[in-house]
């Protein structure tokens, strides 16, 4: 979801979802959590920051270009469940380092111009992706059989 604390309810909480939706300016998302009778507001920024009350909270890992994933997957479909299990712990990640995502996912690779290289289905299909660490964000620039990556540049891709 938008936010750790959002992420992780629980039914026992009480906790729910009330309202997301698209704001203007550099505000992405207002997301809008009731906890019981109180109403908590959190505002995501594009550069993925979250704040409430004008505190930075948290800082989501947001992953751009999910339609060449998408794609991808609907030509591969034995690629589907692993790309979306990588794209369900992405989403939830709060990556600030190399090392937080080798911590994470132990096959990954590190290539010049902050890529990242991650193997799939036994190293049959590659994902190349630049990571923001700054921002929290990671951009797919390739994704695609091993053959395919032999044949491409992954730190220029």
């Amino acid at each position: 979801m938008i936010y750790r604390q959002i992420r992780t309810l629980k039914p026992v909480e009480q906790l729910r979802l009330v309202e997301m939706h698209r704001a203007p300016a550099r505000i992405l998302l207002t997301v809008v959590v009731r906890p019981l009778a109180l109403e908590t507001v959190v505002l995501v920024e594009a550069d993925g920051r979250c704040y409430r009350d004008g505190i930075v909270l948290d800082w989501i890992m947001r992953i751009i270009a999910i339609r060449t994933l998408r794609e991808f997957w609907q030509r591969h479909p034995q690629a589907e469940v692993s790309l979306r299990a990588w794209y369900a712990e992405v989403s939830n990640a709060d990556w600030k380092t190399p090392a937080h995502i080798k911590a994470a996912q132990r096959d990954a690779s590190f290539l010049a111009n902050n890529r990242a290289v991650f193997n799939f289905k036994g190293n049959h299909f590659r994902l190349v992706v630049a990571v923001r660490y700054t921002q929290g964000l990671m951009f797919v620039r390739f994704v695609g059989t091993h053959a395919e990556y032999d044949r491409i540049d992954a730190s220029t891709v």
